[in-house]
């Protein structure tokens, strides 16, 4: 990069991780002088959160291989997570907290990410203030999600409940994936993976007619990598490779041997990753039922068009330009890659959602390209307000992101469940990571703190999500059951023992739900207990 590239590169990106510390800052700053401990869990795909640094507290507590706490039928340990063994085992030699190395190394991968952004839009724009602009809008637009919320609150056909808040808006506020700046905001898993994606795509454009042993062994453990952590974007690496290299021949008329051979170590190495994961999900019930409930369907193609907003418009626009220079192979690439990733949202699998992670990144290249030539028309025709309808344009890009960036600030000074616990619940908590057996399994009436406990004591819980809860629902039905009344203890105490639930994390508290005293059981003993929260074990 020229020094000026230089110096635009980090003001920009300076200020965009300025934004996606902001939140998670104010979060620390109440741990740290307060009494409440936070959690980790923000607004998009909060209770994964929880997952990952479940994972990270299994690594820090000496493990190699995880298991899926949310869940309590019986399992081993056989799930292999790269990233949250790494990241886990750091946490355990700084003796720092997981959420703090999750977040500083979301950081650290995003600075990397953006870098390789920023870079590779010199493939497209060579113009530097065109590439600087586009790359500025890619870090930071969004669709129009947020006038579409506003739309039908001000109309009355709004449903305040979690769910509906999600699936009444634009994908650009509940589907992290599918754009850069939410992808910037969630979790290093999102970032490193879209960082190897598009580490892969450029790598094999460079070397399209090389092929030597050094390359082929980056694409094989990249591809391993990433095929081991985020299986889902093995379809989206192969799909988008095998389709560019179909039409790249068919334009040359001529098959030629050195990409193709770069893909097929791509091919063996997804194939290795997958026959990996096919295994070990086979082979135990815990993952499997977690995987078989794990449905991310996509929404109607109307909603991601709401979620990229003038972003589709700009695409159409582009798709122009693109088709014109469709030789050059980075161009038809791209527009390969766009394609391709938007008809595998409606592919016949049932984690649709998840093959849309990076989505944002070829329509905004592309997008980039239509706007610029919209924008020669805008001057041409609307000299005197081009300038306003800039400022409109891109008011609307950026709208929705400030929204879930005043949404995350509003949750992490809220002091509530899910985003802190309070002392009590903390210290409770350490009480069962300390005193838990690793078979043993905790039962809380707060989903929301089922949710929590796993990724503070690397210890089971009866139910804690929504997917890798096994048999959610019915689960769910029982603990309204225990909770409900203060009768059929018989019953009770045989379905504790047979769902092999071993203690009782009790709030004492008036939104305690149901009748149920557990202190008042012969068949549960109080074996810790402070100002609110008393544990009971099952005798």
């Amino acid at each position: 990069m020229t020094k000026q590239d230089n110096k635009f590169f980090w003001i920009i990106a300076s200020f965009v991780i300025f934004l996606i510390i902001l939140p998670y800052s104010i979060a620390f700053g109440i741990q740290l002088f307060s009494s409440y401990h936070y959690t980790g869990v923000n607004l998009m795909a909060g209770s994964d959160k929880t997952v990952y640094l479940s994972y990270m507290e299994q690594a820090r507590q000496g493990k190699w291989l995880f298991k899926n706490l949310y869940t309590t039928e019986p399992q081993t340990a056989k799930l292999f997570s790269p990233l949250w063994l790494i990241l886990g085992k750091l946490a355990y030699l700084t003796n720092l907290p997981n959420t703090l190395i999750f977040h500083f190394f979301r950081i650290i991968f995003a600075f990397c990410f953006l870098f390789l952004i920023y870079n590779f839009l010199k493939n497209y724009f060579f113009n530097d203030l065109k590439k600087n602009i586009i790359f500025t809008l890619l870090l930071i637009s969004s669709g129009i999600g947020i006038w579409r919320l506003l739309g039908l609150i001000l109309s009355n056909n709004f449903d305040t409940n979690e769910i509906s808040f999600f699936l009444e808006s634009g994908t650009d506020i509940w589907i992290a994936e599918a754009n850069t700046f939410l992808t910037l905001l969630h979790s290093p898993l999102f970032i490193l993976s879209q960082l190897i994606i598009l580490g892969i795509f450029w790598l094999f454009l460079k070397e399209i007619n090389n092929f030597s042993f050094k390359k082929s062994l980056i694409f094989f453990f990249l591809t391993l990598f990433i095929g081991i952590f985020h299986t889902y974007d093995l379809i989206i690496i192969d799909a988008v490779l095998g389709v560019f290299l179909v039409i790249y021949y068919l334009f040359k008329k001529k098959i030629y041997w050195r990409p193709l051979l770069n893909y097929l170590v791509i091919i063996l190495a997804s194939t290795l990753s997958l026959l990996y994961f096919y295994l070990i999900v086979e082979k135990e019930f815990a993952l499997k039922g977690w995987i078989n409930q794990n449905f991310t369907l996509a929404p109607p193609f109307f909603d991601f068009i709401i979620g990229y907003g003038f972003i589709f418009l700009f695409f159409l626009i582009g798709l122009i330009p693109v088709l014109r220079q469709r030789k050059n192979i980075y161009f038809l690439f791209i527009l390969i890659w766009a394609v391709v990733q938007i008809t595998l949202l409606y592919a016949p699998v049932t984690f649709q959602t998840k093959l849309s992670n990076g989505l944002h990144l070829p329509l905004c290249i592309i997008a980039g390209l239509g706007f610029f030539e919209l924008l020669e028309q805008v001057l041409q025709y609307f000299k005197k307000n081009s300038i306003f309808i800039i400022e409109i344009i891109v008011f609307f890009l950026i709208a929705t992101n400030i929204f879930i960036l005043m949404i995350e600030i509003s949750n992490n000074i809220s002091k509530t469940l899910p985003f802190y616990l309070n002392q009590y619940q903390y210290q409770a908590a350490l009480w069962l990571k300390n005193n838990m057996k690793e078979d043993e399994a905790v039962i809380t009436a707060d989903k929301d703190l089922g949710n929590i406990l796993p990724s503070i004591t690397g210890k089971l819980v009866y139910l804690g999500h929504g997917h890798q809860t096994i048999n959610w629902v019915q689960k769910l039905v029982y603990l309204h059951w225990l909770y409900k009344n203060n009768r059929d203890d018989i019953n009770k105490k045989n379905w504790l023992t047979k769902d092999k639930i071993n203690y009782i994390f009790f709030e004492i508290k008036e939104y305690e739900p149901g009748d149920y005293q557990p202190g008042e059981k012969s068949y549960l003993e109080n074996v810790y207990q402070n100002q609110e929260v008393i544990i009971f074990k099952v005798k």
